[in-house]
C-alpha cells in the first residue's frame, strides 16, 4: 500500500475551561450522550473524538448526525477512524458495490444498514443504494470525508491508532487510523500522544482492566474502552482541565448487581484475550471441539458455541479465571451470565463471580 500523507489539524482549545477526549464510541449514541451528560459537558467545553464513530453499535447513523450538529458550534473536534473511511473509498472506488455488499453481509450493525433501513431499501441493488446513500446524506459524508487524521495541540497529539516517528506534515494516515498495539511500541514522543483504536483490554496480562493506561517511558495515552465491541467494554474520557491536568471518567449502561455471597480472590489468575485467541479447529461436534490456539502452543477443548469467524479467521472466545473478593452486599457491573457464574465489573477491573446475586434496580 502506498503511503498517503496524513491530514493535521491545529486548533486552539485556549480559550475552552477544559477539554474532554474520548474515542471509539462505535454507534453508542445513549453512551455517548450519558457521558456528556455526567460531565456536564458545555460550551465552555470542547471535545475531541479519536475516531471510530461508526459500526458496532446500534445507532451509528444517529450518532454521527448528532457529532455533525455538535461540530458546527465550534467546540467538537473528531478524527477519522478505519471504522469511519467506509464511504470515502466507496466514493473514489477503492471499494466497490460487492465490498459493500460483502460488508453488510458479513455484520448487522452498520451505518450503511441505518441508511438503508432509513430509506426503505436494501442490499438487493447495490448501485440504486449507491445513488441513494449518496445523496441523501451528502452532509454526513462529507464531514467523514473531512475528518482530519491528526489533531495537534500545545498541550498533545490526538490520532486514532497510531503516530511514527516523524514530522507530522510526513506521516501516512494508513498508520495513523489502522496500526495496531500502538501501545507496546518503544519510541518516546515529546507531548503526549492520546490513542484510541486497540482496545485497552487486550494489553491485559493476567486480570481484565478497561481504565486508560499510560506508558510514562513513551508519553503514550490508550483509551479505548472497548464500548460496543466487548461486553465489559466501556466509553473512556479524559477530561484536561484549564491547566491541562487530566483526569480520567468512564461510562457503560451495565446494570448494576449487588451480591449475597462471600468468595475469595483468585490468587493466580489466568487469561487469554484476542487477538491470542486466534485457533485451528481439529475436532468439532454439536457441543464441543477440540482447537489448537497458535500464538500460545495450547489445545483447549471449548464449548462449539465459543468458537467464532472473524474476517475469515477463527477464534474462541476470550478466556480468563480471575474472581473477584466478594463480600454481601458488594455492588458490581453486570457484564453477562455464564453458565456457573457471572462476569461482573468494578473500578474497571473485570472478573467473576459464583455466588446468588440480586439486581439493584429492577
Amino acid at each position: 500500500m502506498e503511503r498517503e500523507k496524513a491530514r493535521v489539524s491545529y486548533p486552539n482549545l485556549s480559550g475552552f475551561e477544559r477539554v474532554l477526549v474520548t474515542s471509539d464510541l462505535h454507534g453508542d449514541l445513549k453512551g455517548f450522550r450519558k457521558l456528556l451528560g455526567e460531565l456536564e459537558f458545555s460550551d465552555s467545553d470542547a471535545l475531541i473524538i479519536c475516531g471510530d464513530i461508526l459500526e458496532k453499535g446500534d445507532e451509528s447513523l444517529a450518532l454521527l448526525s448528532e457529532i455533525v450538529k455538535m461540530s458546527e458550534r465550534g467546540n467538537t473536534f473528531a478524527l477519522l477512524g478505519n471504522n469511519d473511511i467506509a464511504f470515502t473509498y466507496w466514493r473514489e472506488g477503492r471499494a466497490t458495490d460487492e465490498d459493500m455488499l460483502r460488508y453488510l453481509r458479513h455484520t448487522e450493525k452498520s451505518v450503511l444498514w441505518d441508511m438503508l433501513r432509513a430509506l426503505g431499501l436494501d442490499e438487493s441493488d447495490m448501485a440504486a443504494a449507491h445513488s441513494a446513500v449518496f445523496e441523501r446524506y451528502s452532509k454526513e459524508i462529507a464531514f467523514l470525508d473531512s475528518l482530519p487524521h491528526v489533531i495537534e495541540t500545545d498541550f498533545a497529539t490526538f490520532v486514532h491508532a497510531g503516530l511514527e516517528p516523524l514530522e507530522l506534515e510526513e506521516q501516512d494516515f494508513h498508520f495513523n487510523i489502522g496500526t495496531k498495539e500502538f501501545h507496546r511500541q518503544t519510541h518516546r514522543f515529546p507531548k503526549p500522544v492520546i490513542v484510541g483504536h486497540w482496545p485497552i483490554s487486550n494489553y491485559s496480562e493476567r486480570v481484565i482492566s478497561v481504565a486508560p493506561i499510560v506508558n510514562r517511558e513513551t508519553n503514550v495515552i490508550s483509551i479505548d474502552g472497548g464500548n460496543s465491541l466487548k461486553t465489559w467494554g466501556q466509553i473512556n474520557c479524559l477530561v484536561f482541565d484549564k491547566s491541562r491536568d487530566w483526569t480520567a471518567h468512564h461510562t457503560d449502561s451495565l446494570p448494576i448487581i449487588r451480591c449475597l455471597d462471600s468468595q475469595e480472590e483468585t490468587k493466580d489468575p489466568q487469561l487469554i484475550l484476542f487477538p491470542r485467541t486466534r485457533c485451528e479447529v481439529d475436532k468439532n461436534d454439536c457441543c464441543a471441539a477440540r482447537v489448537y490456539l497458535p500464538e500460545l502452543g495450547l489445545k483447549l477443548t471449548v464449548p462449539t458455541e465459543d468458537i467464532y469467524d472473524y474476517r475469515g479467521t477463527s477464534y474462541i472466545t476470550d478466556r480468563f479465571t480471575y474472581a473477584f473478593e466478594v463480600k454481601p452486599g458488594d455492588e458490581f457491573s453486570l457484564c453477562g451470565i455464564e453458565r456457573d457464574c457471572a462476569i461482573v465489573k468494578r473500578d474497571s477491573v473485570v472478573g467473576k463471580y459464583f455466588g446468588k446475586w440480586e439486581y439493584k434496580e429492577p
